[in-house]
C-alpha cells in the first residue's frame, strides 16, 4: 500500500531526501539538473527552502519511493520541479507515479492556485526519452 504525505522542506528528513534522490539518479539516462555528487545535491536540497516548496512524498512499508517537488512561484500556479515526479523502477511505478501527480494536483487546489505546471529545463534530444 502506497502511504503519501506532502510536508514542507522543514518537516522533511533531508538526508533521506537527498540519500533517495542520489539512488534514484543511478536509474536515469542522464543526471537530474540537481547535481551529480551528494554535495550538489544537499545544497540543491537546501536550496529549496528558498521559495515556498512542498515535498509530496510516496512511501510503501515505510520506504521512500517516489517524490514531487512542487514550487509556488505565482499566485495562480503551482509548478512541478524538472524530474518529477520521481519514483524508482518497479512493479508499483505506475501507481505511485499517478498518485504523486494525483496529490500534486489536489494540493494545488488546497493552497487556491488553479494550475500546476511542470518544468521543462534544458530538455535536449539525448534526455527527450527519459522525459518521455
Amino acid at each position: 500500500m502506497v502511504e503519501i504525505e506532502i510536508l514542507k522542506p522543514e518537516d522533511v528528513n533531508e538526508q533521506e531526501i537527498v540519500q533517495f534522490i542520489m539512488e534514484a539518479q543511478q536509474t536515469l539516462d542522464a543526471p537530474l539538473r540537481c547535481g551529480n555528487t551528494q554535495e550538489e545535491v544537499e545544497i540543491f536540497v537546501r536550496g529549496a527552502v528558498e521559495v515556498p516548496f512542498y515535498y509530496v512524498l510516496a512511501r510503501e512499508d515505510g520506504r521512500l519511493m517516489g517524490m514531487a517537488g512542487l514550487y509556488v512561484f505565482t499566485e495562480s500556479m503551482v509548478y512541478l520541479d524538472s524530474w518529477n515526479p520521481l519514483v524508482f523502477p518497479g512493479d508499483a511505478f505506475e501507481e505511485i507515479f499517478k498518485r504523486l501527480v494525483m496529490e500534486s494536483i489536489d494540493h494545488t487546489r488546497a493552497i487556491g492556485r488553479t494550475r500546476l505546471e511542470v518544468f521543462l529545463m534544458n530538455l535536449t534530444d539525448d534526455i527527450r526519452n527519459t522525459y518521455e
